[in-house]
């Protein structure tokens, strides 16, 4: 369609350095400014360590190619999950280890009881975006939410490319949650299981769940490409497993 090339040409025009597009996107306040000081101590709260091995794990059937589960659970220093995600007889393949469930409170995000030492974080859109909208939204899917301690809600993301694109379709919780990620994280954001629904079947753990009509994949599916060739993100294999062995190990000796 015309109205996709159109916007996948306006992220290729300005899109040229990702961490420079970041900043003309305005996500983050300006540098040497007491809110810039306060938004990145509350990112190093969530997130920790810009120096950390992160890993999303999308929830696409590619997750199941390799078996390197427990090398997630050890190697991976914080594990970010999506929505309605599992680990239960997929431990082989994706882990086990969840810090963060990122999700986007939506109709179809499945309640669900939640370890009381997982972050919560939401996106959430800027239209329906409101404390009480957030809080009320986010109670409903966690079973207990009397023992949760952090749960943290970000809107900005989607409201910056609704202004700077006209882009009014609803990013998908993943591309927020690796834009937000690559954002303050020093080294590259490993990933997995993101598939943008072009396997037969949609997740890795069902096919029952119907896809939003919010989203354009083909535009989502370009950034994703583009972020790979920069190296913000890569793709967590075998292969890079063996590579983070090697250097951890290197670092040792040092």
């Amino acid at each position: 369609m015309v109205e996709d090339d159109l916007e996948i040409y306006k992220v290729d025009a300005i899109y040229q350095d990702p961490m420079r597009f970041l900043k003309l996107m305005d996500i983050f306040p300006n540098n040497n400014t007491k809110e810039t000081f306060t938004y990145d101590k509350l990112l190093e709260k969530i997130f920790g360590p810009k120096d950390q091995n992160i890993l999303i794990v999308g929830n696409g059937p590619s997750a199941m190619e390799n078996q390197i589960g427990e090398a997630i659970d050890e190697k991976m220093d914080k594990v970010i999950r999506i929505n309605n995600y599992q680990t239960n007889g997929y431990e082989k393949f994706v882990g086990s280890k969840t810090d963060i469930w990122a999700n986007c409170v939506g109709e179809k995000t499945i309640p669900r009881k939640v370890s009381k030492d997982v972050d919560i974080l939401t996106f959430i859109g800027r239209i329906s975006f409101s404390k009480s909208y957030a809080y009320r939204e986010v109670y409903s899917k966690i079973k207990n939410y009397m023992e949760i301690k952090r749960i943290y809600h970000t809107y900005e993301i989607q409201s910056k490319f609704e202004r700077y694109y006209k882009f009014r379709n609803k990013l998908t919780t993943g591309l927020m949650s690796i834009i937000l990620l690559s954002a303050y994280y020093s080294k590259p954001i490993y990933c997995i299981g993101f598939d943008f629904y072009s396997y037969s079947k949609n997740y890795y753990f069902n096919n029952n769940l119907p896809l939003s009509g919010k989203h354009n994949l083909n535009f989502e599916k370009k950034m994703y490409k583009y972020l790979l060739r920069k190296g913000v993100i890569k793709i967590l294999d075998k292969n890079e497993i063996s590579r983070i062995n090697a250097s951890k190990k290197l670092v040792k000796i040092l």
